[in-house]
């Protein structure tokens, strides 16, 4: 029987597994090196983003052509086995963690483990198959405990707001931006050129600005990155199912950008100005695997730098 995967369920995983792993490698020194360029950095995000997505779907032939595409950076970088044993066991024991506590079943988390560790073995030449993926780890487990979001690392709208960090210009441009984005939404019920070029436009506005701040540097590059996949897509080679979906896509993102720009910048009654970060990465990174679906060129996916 199939498991039932809620958009609750997709946001959860992206903010309790994608986003903190991704905090976690930035902030470890012996990792993040190798990612310290803004290019590889958001690359990086949307492939650990799309590889956890499709462990959920139980995609497992997916994810195992993207970390094998992914493997061959990890060895021009000069990555070694054992930090990549440490950062994949950090990894998986993360997203098991989450999976066994949202799905409630433990059957996929044993099948996926034996298949991974084997293929990671054999990758990086291991020769215990059966333990290159570290389980009960006293250093795993530190690892993950400080990735565990908690309250007190929040920060409020009206905490951001006395930050001053946005110009009172940028910040009336955002404050308008909510009603051109429910404008786009009331004039447009179908994916269409017009549609995509004034939602871009707007998106644009928004993305720039929150690339010139220090909170919101790292949303504002992967609107930008998203962006340039937009400018690139060819809407007419577009069947009409995935036009639908593509549509369904960009409204959610329409709409959770609106209540963002509602409850950060105007109501300023959010506990948590990251709390839409999950659901920017989540609906981007479903919109990419979507057209890369569309086109069945998963292979020639620029995504090749997997943990």
């Amino acid at each position: 029987m199939a498991v039932k995967i809620t958009k609750k369920d997709l946001y959860s995983l992206i903010d309790e597994v994608v986003i903190p792993f991704e905090k976690y490698i930035l902030n470890d020194e012996a990792f993040s090196k190798y990612i310290q360029d803004e290019i590889k950095r958001a690359s990086h995000n949307m492939a650990i983003a799309k590889l956890a997505i499709k462990l959920l779907y139980n995609d497992v032939d997916a994810a195992k052509k993207l970390f094998i595409k992914g493997s061959e950076t990890h060895k021009e970088l000069q990555i070694t086995t054992e930090e990549m044993r440490k950062y994949l066991s950090i990894f998986f024991n993360l997203f098991s963690e989450w999976y066994q506590e949202h799905i409630k079943t433990d059957k996929f988390h044993k099948e996926l483990m034996d298949k991974f560790s084997k293929m990671f073995a054999d990758t990086y030449s291991y020769e215990k198959e059966d333990d290159f993926l570290m389980f009960e780890s006293e250093e795993i487990d530190e690892a993950i405990e400080t990735m565990h979001y908690k309250d007190e690392k929040k920060i409020s709208a009206v905490e951001y707001a006395s930050y001053e960090e946005i110009l009172d210009d940028d910040l009336n441009s955002i404050i308008d931006l909510k009603d051109e984005f429910e404008h786009i939404l009331n004039m447009h019920e179908q994916l269409d050129s017009h549609y995509l070029e004034v939602f871009i436009k707007e998106l644009s506005t928004l993305a720039n600005i929150m690339f010139a701040t220090l909170e919101f540097r790292d949303v504002g590059y992967g609107l930008n990155n998203f962006i340039v996949e937009l400018k690139n897509l060819d809407i007419d080679s577009l069947d009409d199912t995935t036009k639908e979906l593509a549509y369904t896509l960009l409204s959610q993102m329409n709409e959770d950008i609106q209540k963002w720009i509602e409850s950060v910048f105007i109501a300023q009654d959010a506990l948590d100005i990251h709390y839409v970060d999950a659901s920017f990465l989540a609906n981007i990174s479903q919109f990419s695997i979507m057209l890369e679906q569309e086109s069945s060129s998963e292979d020639e996916s620029d995504d090749d730098f997997l943990f």
